[in-house]
């Protein structure tokens, strides 16, 4: 018995060649539309990306002038703290700013010398020298006599025009004749000067890397 090849009209042979086609057709599909797909997700997510980047950098232009206003404004201040520590940096200045406004305030100044400021800290606390903030402290111990408006003037003075400064003592003795008002006062005095310097942010971050 011969075997009957299968004919271009065969529905055998039409079926099997359907079956090829689809699985060529199948298989050029998925090598064309997936790899576009890909790329496609890839551009959105790309797109979304640099829209926010935009987005975000839109947003930090306009308060650009702010933060530079603000900057201005810290910078400012903190010129004013070390300009207003300045006496406590120079001995000298000091020492004759002292002077002068005892001259001015008629106080007598019979003795004055430096004395070594100690820094205390709260009841409980701990000072830490580096965490304070001083980069400068310095105080004198005044012999004066005056009287008591006059003193008193002089003690204001000194606490309003010489910076950041302190009366950390005044004792008085009255003077032993009485036809002056005159008062002997004994007078410490503390200076101080804050580090003003620009903060270093590498060292907060751990630097370039």
């Amino acid at each position: 018995m011969k075997v009957k090849k299968a004919g271009a009209n065969d529905p055998r042979s039409v079926v099997s060649q359907g079956v090829i086609g689809l699985a060529i057709c199948v298989g050029g599909y998925m090598m064309t539309v997936d790899p576009v797909n890909a790329r496609l997700a890839s551009a959105k997510a790309e797109e979304a990306s640099l829209r926010a980047q935009a987005r975000d950098a839109e947003a930090l232009r306009d308060i650009v002038p702010q933060i530079t206003a603000a900057s201005a404004r810290a910078k400012a201040e903190a010129d004013r703290i070390h300009e207003a520590g300045r006496l406590a940096r120079n001995e000298q200045d000091l020492y004759a700013a002292l002077t002068s406004i005892a001259n001015e305030c008629n106080v007598r100044i019979d003795q004055m010398s430096p004395v070594k400021v100690t820094t205390k800290a709260a009841p409980g606390q701990a000072i830490d020298p580096n965490a304070s903030g001083l980069n400068a402290a310095t105080g004198y111990a005044i012999d004066a006599a005056a009287d008591y408006t006059d003193l008193t003037r002089f003690l204001r003075r000194i606490r309003t025009e010489l910076g950041y400064a302190v009366v950390k003592t005044v004792r008085l003795t009255p003077t032993m004749d009485t036809r002056v008002k005159l008062v002997q006062a004994y007078i410490e005095t503390e200076h101080y000067s804050f580090d003003a310097s620009p903060v270093d942010l590498s060292a907060s971050t751990g630097g370039a890397r």
